[in-house]
């Protein structure tokens, strides 16, 4: 490949490489078949950068046997404004992608347990059911025997939600979503999110805490003073969406998640204690979900690749094929 563009000797000529070919035209030509400068003019035009790749000819003046074919700028130009349109267009297309990526199905959901007071129903079930947007549908913890009896009305729950197929055992950047439109603050306080790979997982299946990289809800400070806790504050909106970008590392298939709903009077949710930042500190979590977000690394390699690919398609191009030189047929 080097050698193609070194220096050579052709004749009386010295091409700067070894890319040539003969005039492609005699229409301007003189007699005796020489350029005259209306051509010498018309292909120095046609040499600068961004001109027609087949018709850049230089030193014309020299002669009409051979001429230097300097295609070679304007390809590298060309080649440029290519990979620079596929790049683009990936990367509109990686964002759609990952703005529409499906979510991991769950076969089931199970809770410690469900409130079964108040309108609606608050089944832990009810977090799959792909309802992102009613209010009187989710999982609740309210106790109305243990408000009667003077005792707290809600306590530390756990909801488990078990995987449709595990996930691959594998460093694992996941995006979880927590959707709580019940209004009137019905939102959780203190929370964590766990994980566990018990082949038959269960409400008592020991689980590993998700490393939590950030949490962001518009209106909706975050707190981590407990390690493992995230803590919501207790002002902000009524309903909010959680979005929670967190690792799991796993040396074996991940089969369930955990969310655990914490009731902490030491845990610094004021007034309530948690779980839920409502006075009497229930919540609302209307649906659950959870999705594996690609790595830099990985759209880093896909623009790689398709950069290649972009390179390998302008090769393949007519307006580029290689050239050799050839005589002047006219």
């Amino acid at each position: 490949m080097t050698a193609q563009f070194d220096p050579t000797r052709i004749g009386e000529f010295d091409p700067a490489n070894r890319i040539v070919t003969a005039p492609l035209t005699r229409n301007r030509a003189a007699a005796g078949q020489v350029p005259s400068d209306l051509a010498v003019e018309y292909y120095r035009q046609r040499a600068n950068p961004g001109a027609d790749h087949h018709r850049g000819i230089t030193d014309l003046s020299r002669g009409p046997a051979l001429h230097r074919y300097a295609w070679h700028l304007n390809y590298w130009e060309g080649y440029m404004k290519d990979s620079l349109k596929v790049a683009v267009s990936c990367a509109f297309g990686l964002v759609a992608v990952s703005a529409g990526a499906t979510d991991l199905p769950f076969s089931s959901a199970a809770a410690t347990y469900e409130q079964n007071y108040g309108p609606g129903l608050w089944p832990a079930m009810s977090m799959l059911d792909g309802d992102t947007s009613s209010q009187l549908n989710g999982w609740a913890i309210f106790r109305k025997d243990n408000e009667d009896q003077g005792l707290d009305p809600t306590l530390s729950e756990s909801a488990l939600f078990t995987l449709t197929t595990p996930l691959a055992a594998s460093l694992q950047v996941l995006e979880f979503k927590i959707y709580q439109n019940y209004g009137d603050s019905h939102r959780l306080g203190n929370f964590s999110l766990g994980y566990t790979t018990d082949s038959l997982p269960t409400l008592s299946s020991t689980d590993t805490l998700v490393t939590i990289n950030n949490v962001s809800s518009p209106g909706v400070t975050f707190g981590f003073s407990v390690p493992g806790q995230i803590l919501a504050s207790g002002g902000g909106p009524a309903k909010a969406i959680y979005t929670i970008a967190g690792t799991v590392d796993s040396a074996t298939p991940v089969t369930a998640f955990f969310l655990h709903a914490i009731s902490d009077p030491n845990g610094g949710l004021y007034p309530t204690g948690g779980p839920g930042v409502f006075a009497n500190g229930n919540f609302v979590v209307t649906e659950f979900t959870v999705a594996v977000v690609p790595e830099p690394e990985t759209y880093a390699l896909m623009l790689a690749g398709l950069g290649v690919l972009g390179f390998a398609a302008r090769r393949r191009c007519p307006r580029i094929r290689g050239v050799s030189s050839m005589p002047n047929r006219g």
